[in-house]
């Protein structure tokens, strides 16, 4: 790389380690021009190095540089190492709705000459108002549906069914999302049916509005709600095929962050045939992996620098992550390992052993009906006042029980109980006041 700098004009100085770093995909060269070569020199030279590496390892080589706050370069190591599930999902804590998306480079280098490795995980957070909702995007080698199914297994272990559901859209249905069947979150069985993709979506919608009208009628507050991701790899599949998914989607990114409502979604051509626009201005995380040009990794990431080059990623699991088309990370999702699924689903049932209380159904339809406008929502919305019925009742249970064995049962055993009494389930924020308003005035 020195000796191709210096041939064209353009001399550079390479840190050592640790300011230049591996990573589990490249190795990563710091650089500093001397003086008097100016930077936009030096990434002129790109082709360059290129074709001195391809003729050094006998096989193509493509690079690319990172100019976010200095100046390296990423080449693609020949022993590229892969991160296990299993090793992210040991990282996640339980009890926040949490995405982690794979490791992030710039803090988990590997020393040369060193074989440990303290990995620093990317993650998001659904409840915060700055990433409400994420799209992977990346051609056929990225890892893009390994990544997905990823991010969904972390969720699943950070999040208690009775706080967060989930609803899976996997058209292909080829390796991804149908392995997951089974995780308590499902709010219905993992589809793959594209008819029946659009009524679930037109479901979701409607429970969107639902909510909106909930939250509304309360002044605004948010109701007595589970928070819902609903996660949909491939897009196109659906989009191309049913020009309606792009209106639910985007109405859904951009009223339901508000209302605990969220979208996971991947794409392989991440065109603006596939995200509107409209869509992707409400999608501020975003992770790209290996794409087909150029021109689609500027546009998922909103970023139109002529450096970013993502379509020279070296795939299999390498990403760039942005927020807002802002800052960059490079990470790298994780491997699933064979049968990794079934494992971590049997594991999760373990930790979660009840379902989540939400279920929606998509509409009904005949082989020859249009959707049903309406899809249904079950269970049904209880009232104000047939609530504060029920609510009563419990603290009547719940005093039976502190009468019975002395001391007021956990706030998960009250959400089990509502639940299997009335089909519903229950805030952890409400378990909580009843458990406080059955205590009060008991000595125990």
């Amino acid at each position: 790389i020195t000796q191709v700098l210096r041939m064209y004009g353009a001399p550079c100085h390479i840190q050592p380690h640790p300011i230049s770093y591996r990573t589990t995909r490249d190795n990563v060269f710091v650089m500093v021009p001397k003086a008097g070569v100016p930077v936009k020199k030096v990434l002129g030279i790109e082709t360059e190095i290129e074709q001195a590496l391809t003729n050094v390892r006998n096989g193509l080589v493509q690079v690319r540089w990172i100019t976010q706050g200095r100046l390296a370069l990423a080449v693609p190591r020949d022993d590229p190492e892969t991160i296990p599930v299993t090793d992210m999902l040991a990282s996640v804590r339980r009890g926040a709705p949490v995405i982690t998306l794979g490791e992030h480079y710039e803090h988990s280098f590997v020393p040369y000459g060193e074989e440990h490795r303290v990995p620093s995980w990317l993650r998001v957070k659904l409840d915060d108002p700055a990433t409400p909702n994420v799209i992977w995007a990346g051609t056929t080698g990225s890892g893009k549906t390994t990544a997905i199914k990823a991010s969904v297994l972390s969720l699943a272990v950070a999040s208690d069914p009775y706080d967060l559901a989930m609803v899976l859209i996997d058209p292909k249905a080829v390796k991804g999302l149908p392995g997951l069947e089974g995780l308590p979150h499902l709010a219905h069985p993992v589809i793959t049916d594209i008819d029946e993709s659009l009524a679930m979506l037109s479901a979701v919608l409607e429970e969107k509005r639902r909510r909106s009208i909930e939250a509304k009628a309360n002044g605004g507050r948010v109701g007595n709600w589970q928070r819902l991701v609903v996660v949909i790899d491939e897009m196109s599949s659906l989009v191309l095929r049913e020009p309606r998914v792009s209106d639910i989607l985007r109405e859904i990114a951009r009223e339901g962050r508000g209302l605990m409502i969220h979208l996971l979604m991947g794409a392989q051509k991440p065109t603006k045939e596939v995200i509107p626009s409209e869509l992707m201005a409400n999608v501020p995380a975003r992770a790209v992996g290996l794409v087909a040009t150029k021109e689609e990794g500027q546009y998922v990431t909103g970023i139109a620098s002529t450096r970013l080059n993502a379509h020279k990623l070296p795939g299999q699991g390498a990403f760039i992550f942005t927020l807002n088309g802002s800052k960059t990370w490079a990470f790298a999702a994780p491997l699933c390992e064979p049968d990794i699924e079934r494992r971590v689903v049997d594991k999760v049932r373990q930790w979660w052993p009840s379902s989540t209380p939400l279920r929606l159904r998509p509409a009904q339809r005949t082989a020859t009906a249009e959707p049903a406008p309406a899809p249904t929502y079950e269970p049904a919305i209880a009232t104000h006042e047939e609530r504060g019925n029920r609510h009563e009742e419990m603290i009547g249970v719940i005093r039976r029980v502190v009468d019975e064995n002395g001391d007021l049962p956990s706030s998960h055993w009250l959400r089990q109980e509502y639940q299997e009494r009335y089909g519903v389930g229950l805030n952890p924020n409400t378990a909580k006041k009843l458990l406080e308003r059955a205590a009060h005035g008991l000595s125990m």
